[in-house]
């Protein structure tokens, strides 16, 4: 699939969510993409760079010469959403302890696991406060959700603007593009003819994301296992045949097992496995 189809697709989800949490997850999943594709990555560094050139610092803020889409666009949606979700997904703290805003996006403002960081602490003096807090951060998404859509739909022709003159002056090279592709932020996968998902919060999509981010090197027994026990010190012969097991699963789901794909999966004996993702 082509990038700007691919952006295409993820727009129309944002535009078709039915509420604001699932807006704002398609939110973060579209601006993950856009990090996370070398080619759109490279667009947003070269507006960003040119916006740090522009922008003088000020007593009661910053002030631009000329704006940029990377300011107007791109800047607010990250900060307020792309990083408290991403961070919320790789921590391993309880709702408690985590990001508030992100429980806002995630859950909503009545929801038990978002009231759990309001009542962490006994004092009520103290959970006023916290709710004070929550509801100031809450101002920033209650109502707001159009103008967050709005602005990603800007960004969103801007950013295939680019694409479209950059495409026109990149020579062709003579690659391979890549077998298998996955989506680390939204678990979202192409592998031939299959196409699908995996759950971000489960094993077996970690185990994939790791043998998938370290681009085909041979990843330890220990670090694939402790992606489904993290505090394990040791391998044993059992934990072994789990992650066996595991890598059996996640061969299916691509369409290897079926014969469908062939096998991208490499078991190195005394070491642990890699994933060579191109062809």
């Amino acid at each position: 699939m082509e990038i700007e189809e691919v952006l295409d697709k993820r727009l129309n989800a944002i535009e078709n969510s039915p509420n604001d949490i699932e807006c704002f997850k398609h939110i973060h999943g579209y601006i993950n993409y856009l990090l996370t594709t070398p080619e759109l990555k490279s667009i947003l560094d070269t507006e960003e760079k040119d916006f740090c050139e522009k922008v003088q610092f000020v007593k009661d803020g910053y002030k631009a010469e000329q704006a940029n889409f990377y300011q107007a666009y791109f800047v607010a949606s990250y900060m307020r959403i792309y990083l408290p979700i991403e961070h919320y997904q790789n921590s391993p703290e309880p709702d408690s302890e985590q990001d508030p805003v992100a429980l806002l996006l995630l859950y909503g403002f009545k929801h038990p696991r978002t009231r759990s960081w309001v009542n962490r602490y006994p004092v009520f003096s103290m959970k006023r406060e916290r709710l004070k807090e929550l509801k100031s951060y809450w101002l920033w998404f209650d109502g707001q959700r159009q103008e967050y859509v709005d602005e990603i739909k800007n960004l969103h022709l801007e950013i295939i603007t680019a694409l479209s003159k950059q495409t026109a002056v990149k020579p062709v090279l003579n690659k391979q593009p890549p077998a298998f592709t996955l989506d680390i932020g939204t678990g979202d996968f192409h592998y031939g003819l299959v196409t699908d998902s995996l759950n971000i919060k489960t094993q077996p999509f970690r185990v994939l994301k790791k043998l998938y981010l370290a681009e085909g090197k041979t990843v330890p027994y220990l670090d694939l296992i402790q992606c489904l026990k993290p505090s394990i010190k040791e391998v044993t012969k059992s934990d072994k045949q789990t992650l066996g097991t595991v890598i059996r699963n996640l061969k299916k789901t691509l369409g290897i097992t079926k014969g469908s794909n062939k096998d991208i999966f490499y078991n190195e004996p005394l070491h642990g496995y890699s994933l060579k993702c191109k062809d």
